[in-house]
């Protein structure tokens, strides 16, 4: 016991108060412990503090994983029994439920600051790469506009690459 009070002690979470009432004993007795054993009042308070942060962290993020997988095992179910609904009647009354559902998930991950659509992420070279946005890309390239950035070759350019090319070794001219 005396070793969780050093704990509690050193950590510096709870007040002294506090760390006698949740051991059971006298203020007086805390001092004793105190002076025999040259503890210092919060002095591992910044790593109690970081150790509790990162387990809260931990928790926050395994809760919102449960919920996702929540969320795609109920859609998955309501898809399943949407594809094989037998007669138009269970087909309307299965998509107004899924409809329902989708409604309900939504506003549960937004009350939970998760994000509201699934997006498909791609991590190479630490680069990260949005599928949406190489669909816009690609939807901006079949329409024939230019993405920002982007080289355009001229066909009727006859200039050769080596005059476009500026490799610091030409000497500049006053024109430039």
């Amino acid at each position: 016991m005396k070793a969780a009070v050093k704990v509690d002690y050193e950590s510096g979470i709870l007040t002294r108060s506090q760390i006698c009432e949740k051991y059971g004993f006298w203020q007086s007795t805390l001092t004793k412990y105190v002076n025999a054993g040259n503890w210092k009042y919060a002095s591992k308070r910044e790593e109690a503090l970081t150790s509790m942060h990162t387990r809260m962290i931990q928790k926050y993020a395994d809760d919102r994983a449960n919920i996702s997988h929540q969320h795609l095992d109920e859609l998955n179910s309501l898809k399943e029994k949407v594809l094989t609904a037998p007669t138009p009647a269970e087909l309307s009354m299965w998509s107004a439920k899924a409809d329902t559902v989708m409604k309900i998930i939504r506003s549960e991950r937004i009350a939970l600051a998760m994000p509201n659509e699934y997006k498909y992420i791609e991590q190479k070279n630490e680069n990260v790469y949005r599928v949406e946005d190489a669909l816009k890309e690609l939807n901006t390239q079949m329409q024939g506009d230019i993405i920002e950035g982007e080289i355009i070759a001229e066909q009727n350019n006859n200039t050769p690459l080596s005059a476009l090319i500026d490799d610091g070794k030409k000497k500049r001219t006053e024109e430039d």
